[in-house]
């Protein structure tokens, strides 16, 4: 298990067709990255320490139906990052969700909880 940081972690990118799903496809134990089923992205440190005013701020945003979703950011909070993959669609940034500058957009059944970098 690679080493990506003490506490918690999160999936920054997807980089892999296949879903990565936490605790299905991926999870983190003592400080670690776990994968599995060819799950592979990047992962960091989920605890931002505070450096982001958008800190603990998530939202939740979902593709119903294979079909683009908006939903609204605030800015202040910072660049969104995927934090969890809730479908079983592949969530990937550029492809299947993205951020235009106010709104994350979510396309073709991916369904995440967003949070500031």
């Amino acid at each position: 298990m690679p080493r990506a940081g003490a506490g918690r972690q999160m999936l920054v990118r997807q980089l892999s067709e296949t879903a990565c799903v936490e605790g299905q496809t991926w999870g983190s134990r003592d400080g670690g990255v776990w994968v599995r089923g060819g799950c592979r992205g990047e992962f960091a440190a989920a605890d931002w320490g505070g450096r982001s005013p958008g800190y603990g701020r998530t939202v939740v945003c979902e593709s119903v139906e294979q079909r683009l979703n908006r939903c609204n950011w605030d800015p202040r909070w910072g660049r969104p990052a995927l934090i969890d993959q809730l479908s079983q669609d592949s969530c990937r940034e550029g492809r299947s969700w993205g951020y235009d500058g106010r709104e994350i957009w979510v396309d073709r059944g991916c369904r995440g909880r967003f949070g500031a970098r």
